[in-house]
């Protein structure tokens, strides 16, 4: 059986209604908690000119990489290459995902399909994936996040 990221979404609704949580309400926007908590949860990060790292909100962490040394088609070039360029692309990139309340170790990090990081993915798999990660709720475990993102790559199969 295959589902598909519309119904994968539509779980998190049912389950949060559960919960009572309204996860894809936002507080009115000119609320002083609401700019507060962006400017101290949500960021991002540029990480060796070669990719970047999301932290929303619910405390969950993306990490998109695309380099030498990364799981992409520029992972042979020169470790020098991106500081050197302007611009640096890749039709893939390495992702990996964790929630900030664990330390940065691989037991605590989001299993993608074999790995902890999954490389070779393509851009509208990424997005998938940030809107996934981004929308979670905060207290999902790391299992049941697994669980999540790797329809994703079942729905693509």
């Amino acid at each position: 059986m295959v589902i598909t990221t519309t119904q994968l979404c539509t779980s998190y609704i049912r389950r949060a209604k559960q919960k009572s949580t309204r996860p894809y309400s936002r507080p009115d926007s000119s609320s002083y908690n609401y700019y507060l908590n962006l400017k101290t949860m949500s960021k991002f990060k540029i990480t060796s000119h070669k990719g970047f790292n999301l932290t929303f909100n619910n405390g969950w962490q993306v990490s998109v990489q695309f380099g030498p040394g990364n799981y992409c088609e520029r992972q042979e070039d020169n470790y020098d290459s991106p500081k050197n360029s302007e611009f640096w692309s890749s039709n893939n990139a390495e992702i990996a995902v964790w929630h900030s309340s664990n330390k940065l170790e691989t037991g605590n990090m989001v299993k993608l399909e074999d790995d902890v990081v999954r490389g070779w993915t393509t851009a509208d798999e990424v997005a998938k994936v940030i809107h996934l990660v981004s929308t979670a709720e905060s207290d999902f475990t790391s299992e049941e996040m697994t669980r999540i993102l790797n329809y994703v790559w079942k729905e693509v199969a």
